[in-house]
């Protein structure tokens, strides 16, 4: 089974390279802010979501944007089909990674992933929303096939235009390492990546850089 993942980097413009036949979208963090403007990338975003199975996945962290664009978000979850929304963090208060800012109308993440999410935290050091959308879809989805848009490892600015953000040298190349490890630890699924960054040091048998 098929997936993709959508990041907030630039390359959420290669959406139009994209022709395979997909249901599920992982959306991660607020990309739907693109939708403040009615530019290239808003269309783009609009015309690839129609008739898509939605999850969303958002960092509890950007809590205080999200109150402040709350018209956008219901516009968007009226407008497309949104079949869950996820915060970051787990109900219990003994798992891994515990918090009780929830946002309204979102779930905690599904603490039967607990200890999945932090095995390959603990192996990876993947610090980013991105890594609950890669345990989504693995162990929710049974993707087999995973193809990612908009992750940029922060080469370029976020194009929900929410995160002003600059992150060090050292921070980008750590995420860069941390999702290479993520990738080589499940082998048997084919990752596809459609990025503006430089990313051909990840083409080996497994992951595909388009």
């Amino acid at each position: 089974m098929s997936c993709v993942i959508l990041g907030r980097g630039e390359s959420i413009k290669r959406l139009k390279e994209f022709n395979k036949d997909v249901d599920y979208v992982i959306i991660i963090n607020e990309l739907w802010l693109v939708f403040k403007k009615d530019d290239e990338n808003a269309l783009i975003l609009k015309n690839f979501l129609k008739n898509k199975k939605i999850i969303i996945i958002a960092s509890s962290l950007g809590v205080d944007t999200f109150k402040q664009e709350k018209k956008i978000y219901e516009n968007f979850i009226k407008s497309y089909n949104i079949i869950g929304k996820f915060n970051t963090i787990f109900k219990n208060k003994n798992s891994w990674r515990h918090s009780t800012c929830l946002w309204n109308g979102f779930d905690y993440f599904p603490e039967k992933y607990n200890e999945f999410a932090k095995n390959t935290f603990l192996k990876t050091n993947i610090m980013s929303s991105i890594h609950f959308g890669f345990v989504y879809s693995l162990q929710h989805l049974n993707s087999t096939e995973i193809n990612i848009f908009g992750l940029d490892f922060y080469e370029k600015p976020h194009i929900s235009l929410i995160n002003k953000t600059l992150w060090t040298n050292e921070q980008k190349n750590n995420l860069r390492v941390s999702c290479l490890k993520f990738f080589n630890m499940f082998k048997n699924i084919n990752w596809h990546i459609y990025s503006f960054a430089n990313v051909d040091e990840f083409k080996n048998n497994h992951i595909f850089v388009h």
